[in-house]
């Protein structure tokens, strides 16, 4: 670290720590801060906190919760086309114990998959709930192929995608590399076997209405594809009958 800003963050800690301390004759002001790199906070910052709490990553039941309520949103933006409603937890567990082949059942094995990767990764470190978050939406960003998505083709996406990255995970952490500091190309969607102009770039901020945006103009190109391909019949068959 340079002089300057050396100098710049003891600053800006004293101004903090001094504007903390201007604030005790205000009762009902309450301060809530949270960080991920403990080692770095000032230790007379932490002697100012009243309370002090470690949020874990989320649990097994919590990831399931996570994935489930995302998955269904997609189906209610009608993203992903299904009738059926993902079951909670409790009940997600009860079917997979009963050997029962649901949907619920398929997700809470994904959960397992997920979870399984993390206990064999060198770095040890857990998914996040932002990940899990934007997985649904990702997977099917990446995988799409149709027009249409329903619920047992997206919960294959999801496995896929988990597969994929688990396994470029692997090879950069046995290589040595920072899996962060790569990206993954797009070569484009492919519609229905033929390869479509349409570039797809997956950010951190991944949302369900960029997804819709995404098979909106999928469906739009379907679409015309079709029409095209009416006219051109059209076309042969006004050839055809022009008499010799």
């Amino acid at each position: 670290m340079m002089r300057s800003e050396s100098q710049d963050s003891l600053r800006a800690t004293n101004a903090l720590l001094t504007g903390l301390d201007r604030t005790r004759s205000y009762p009902n002001l309450i301060f809530l801060c949270t960080s991920n790199m403990l080692e770095s906070l000032d230790s007379a910052f932490l002697d100012r906190c009243g309370l002090k709490r470690s949020v874990d990553p989320p649990s097994f039941a919590s990831q399931y919760e996570i994935l489930r309520s995302r998955t269904q949103k997609l189906i209610a933006r009608g993203v992903i086309r299904s009738p059926e409603v993902l079951p909670f937890y409790i009940d997600a567990d009860l079917d997979s114990d009963a050997g029962k082949a649901n949907a619920g059942s398929k997700l809470l094995a994904l959960v397992k998959l997920i979870r399984s990767g993390n206990a064999h990764s060198q770095s040890g470190t857990e998914i996040s709930a932002r990940s899990l978050t934007q997985l649904p939406e990702q997977a099917i960003l990446r995988y799409l192929r149709e027009e249409e998505c329903d619920l047992d083709l997206a919960l294959k996406f999801f496995e896929r995608f988990v597969l994929t990255e688990q396994s470029q995970s692997k090879r950069y952490e046995d290589k040595g590399a920072n899996y962060e500091d790569d990206a993954e190309e797009f070569e484009g969607i492919e519609l229905r076997g033929r390869k479509r102009n349409l570039k797809i770039v997956l950010e951190e901020d991944s949302t369900i209405d960029k997804l819709e945006e995404v098979l909106a103009e999928l469906r739009r190109r379907a679409k015309e594809m079709t029409g095209q391909v009416k006219k051109q019949v059209g076309d042969v068959k006004e050839v055809k009958e022009v008499p010799l």
